[in-house]
């Protein structure tokens, strides 16, 4: 392989790790009940997909082939630290535990894409005052202001898009509503 080609598919691969972090650390947390060990986990996490980097086919599930691999990363963590009284979780209670949370964060995913759908739907105008009101920092009343609106019409025109957004959401997730 070219290093050209072998140093695009190590960004790419970069990339994946980097867009999972939030849900490889919210999963970790939750199976280890504890943000420090988490956050610990995930480093030997990350250094483990690195190291194993070569057998991951692209075009598959990174996702769940990174999960899989905190899994075990938080089950080897828990034979190790068995000692200390915050840890005292047996395999088949963190089984458990990784299933549901691998549930949720898939969900959350899913949900994730049908915002980027629906938000694709929306007209431009819509789209960039929520790429304003969310991106930029800006206090509700200097978001007003750059726009040339009062509070009260930026709100409710904020209100009618998220209205638009919750719906379209429910659609594409086949339910009749999402919650707020």
């Amino acid at each position: 392989m070219s290093e050209e080609k072998n140093n695009a598919n190590e960004e790419e691969f970069v990339m994946l790790i980097t867009r999972h972090q939030a849900a490889l650390t919210g999963f970790l947390c939750s199976l280890l009940g504890n943000r420090t060990a988490g956050d610990e986990v995930l480093q030997e996490t990350n250094l483990v997909l690195w190291k194993k980097r070569g057998d991951f086919e692209a075009g598959t599930n990174f996702k769940a082939w990174a999960f899989k691999t905190a899994r075990f990363q938080a089950l080897a963590f828990l034979k190790r630290e068995k000692r200390r009284p915050e840890f005292t979780f047996d395999e088949e209670v963190i089984e458990k535990l990784a299933t549901e949370a691998e549930s949720t964060f898939t969900e959350n995913d899913d949900r994730e894409i049908a915002l980027d759908t629906c938000l694709e739907k929306l007209a431009e105008e819509d789209q960039e005052l929520i790429r304003e009101h969310y991106y930029s920092g800006l206090s509700m009343i200097d978001h007003a202001e750059q726009v040339g609106r009062s509070v009260g019409a930026l709100r409710q025109v904020l209100y009618r898009i998220r209205n638009t957004l919750r719906l379209c959401i429910g659609q594409n997730m086949g339910t009749t509503e999402v919650k707020a």
